[in-house]
């Protein structure tokens, strides 16, 4: 296992314990510390995402499944926001929220069939007799 691959596959256990840990930490002193900690931690791996995330299948898949999830949570807050007719703070326009909406949607689109297209559907194969292989590219 690489450091990229080790990187990747560990991202969304410390999700799920930073998560655990917001939502059980009551006393608000070590809730202002595993804020900080939870902030430190996302900057790091963004840091390294974007500096590995080709380098595994892993990596690939996360950047994906971040993107789904993220679009998805803005999609979400923009409706909530839309239906209650924009109340609360901060004040947006009615625009910014039709635009937030239409990014998520599409957010979700692209990366959720992305994310179906590689583990849902059947691969792809192809058979037959290989001549005369080129590559092009970097090597």
């Amino acid at each position: 296992m690489t450091a990229a691959e080790f990187i990747a596959w560990a991202l969304w256990p410390i999700v799920a314990l930073f998560v655990v840990l917001l939502a059980t930490i009551s006393h608000p002193r070590l809730r202002q510390y595993v804020i900080v900690a939870a902030i430190g931690a996302f900057f790091v791996y963004f840091v390294l995402g974007l500096l590995y995330w080709r380098s595994s299948i892993a990596g690939v898949a996360d950047f994906y499944l971040f993107g789904a999830v993220f679009s998805l949570i803005l999609f979400g807050l923009a409706l909530c926001r839309l239906t209650s007719g924009g109340r609360g703070s901060p004040r947006l326009a009615k625009w910014q929220l039709v635009a937030a909406l239409v990014l998520g949607a599409g957010g979700v689109w692209v990366f959720a069939s992305t994310l179906y297209s590689d583990y849902a559907e059947p691969r792809l194969v192809i058979e037959g007799r290989v001549e005369n292989l080129r590559e092009s590219g970097k090597q």
